[in-house]
């Protein structure tokens, strides 16, 4: 080695800086440095981050999270061992030594328009605060946010009142990909929103807890409306929803490419016929 070694986070954040990554990444990089830091300590050195521990942080979340993400963990943790390497703060990682992360094919699922209303009456008797908001009025208003808007929970913990214009229009920068995309909320939503304050403050949603916590409030609520998976299905449901109403539309109102939009978030289950039937053999 031809330098002192150095903390994954401190070469990251030297290293995104060199390298110019997008507003979006650098949020990715964010996101992967946090899950890493709960796995190991924070001060490890990059030439102590061997082949054996690389793969017992992937296999981590194994059963937990999406094999995208535990592939996307995977992806960049050999890029910034690769970029340390060639700045000769450790030796090159052995990426045949780390496992292979095989993403399945998935089935996405979304809520019937019955069931969102469920989780929203079940929001109404939220007990408790979220941080100085009111539970019943905090999840409330991001139930309908979350329905209308169709964003990702990263994204509509950033949206800032300010951005919301009298017509309920909001241009927002995505974190994950970095693409704008312009959402409305209706009226009712803007009320209930502004329902939410006081307290003054900037974000719409601030994050009042560990965001591992945020979940866990999350699924108490999703549970206690008799409903399954993570309130992150909001987005699944509102695409299908669209897409049920518009067809072809849906992957323009989460911001997605079409393809991605039916591997990960169409449930064409609640969308009618997914193709044709052959003619009927019962007269």
């Amino acid at each position: 080695m031809s330098q002192t070694p150095t903390s994954l986070r401190g070469f990251c954040e030297d290293y995104a800086d060199r390298a110019d990554y997008s507003a979006g990444y650098r949020e990715q990089l964010r996101f992967f440095l946090n899950a890493w830091e709960r796995f190991a300590a924070p001060d490890l050195s990059l030439d102590q981050i061997d082949e054996k521990l690389a793969n017992s942080f992937l296999q981590d979340g194994k059963g937990e999270l999406r094999d995208e993400t535990r592939k996307s963990r995977r992806r960049i943790l050999l890029t910034l061992l690769r970029a340390a390497s060639d700045d000769g703060y450790r030796d090159p990682p052995n990426a045949r030594k780390i496992f292979s992360i095989a993403v399945r094919d998935r089935f996405p699922t979304a809520w019937t328009l019955d069931e969102v209303r469920k989780l929203l009456a079940a929001a109404k008797t939220s007990p408790g605060y979220c941080g100085e908001i009111p539970a019943a009025k905090f999840w409330f208003a991001y139930i309908l946010a979350a329905w209308d808007s169709g964003l990702r929970g990263c994204d509509l913990r950033r949206l800032e009142r300010d951005w919301i214009a009298p017509n309920g229009c909001s241009l927002i920068i995505q974190v994950k990909t970095g693409k704008r995309i312009v959402c409305t909320f209706r009226r009712e939503t803007v009320d209930a929103i502004d329902a939410t304050f006081p307290p003054d403050r900037k974000l719409v949603f601030p994050l009042w807890t560990k965001l591992r916590q945020w979940r866990v409030h999350a699924k108490a609520l999703v549970e206690s409306a008799g409903l399954r998976g993570s309130i992150g299905k909001l987005r699944h449901s509102s695409g299908t929803a669209i897409e049920s109403l518009y067809p072809s539309a849906g992957h323009l109102h989460l911001g997605n490419s079409r393809a991605v939009f039916e591997s990960y978030y169409y449930d064409p289950t609640l969308a009618g016929p997914a193709k044709p039937l052959p003619p009927n053999l019962i007269d």
